[in-house]
């Protein structure tokens, strides 16, 4: 699989993001977010916070990164993580912010 970008996060953790992710689940279900790439990586780089989601898999993370576009406040970014903390990126989007059910485990002040 094809790699559309990679970068090593906050923690020192790789993610990457296939280019199957990136045009198919990403722009497939968001096209306006074409030009998001680059806000993307900061998001994964310099998140505002990092949270675990129980559901529906213990092993993915969720990175959210202020970033007001229209009414949303947020881009989120869901990685899904080996066992080794390699990172796979599965999905991006705008949010307005955390969602029930996730736990914060990362802020810049966890430094």
């Amino acid at each position: 699989m094809k790699s559309r970008f990679e970068v090593v996060d906050c923690r020192g953790y790789k993610i990457v993001c296939s280019d199957e992710n990136w045009c198919d689940k990403i722009l497939g279900a968001r096209p306006y977010m074409k030009e998001w790439e680059e806000i993307e990586k900061k998001a994964l780089i310099s998140p505002s916070f990092i949270c675990t989601n129980l559901k529906p898999s213990k092993n993915r993370e969720v990175y959210y990164m202020f970033h007001n576009y229209k009414n949303n406040k947020y881009i989120k970014v869901v990685v899904k993580f080996n066992k080794e903390k390699f990172g796979n990126v599965i999905s991006a989007f705008p949010t307005d912010g955390g969602k029930e059910g996730e736990t914060i485990i990362w802020t810049p002040s966890s430094n």
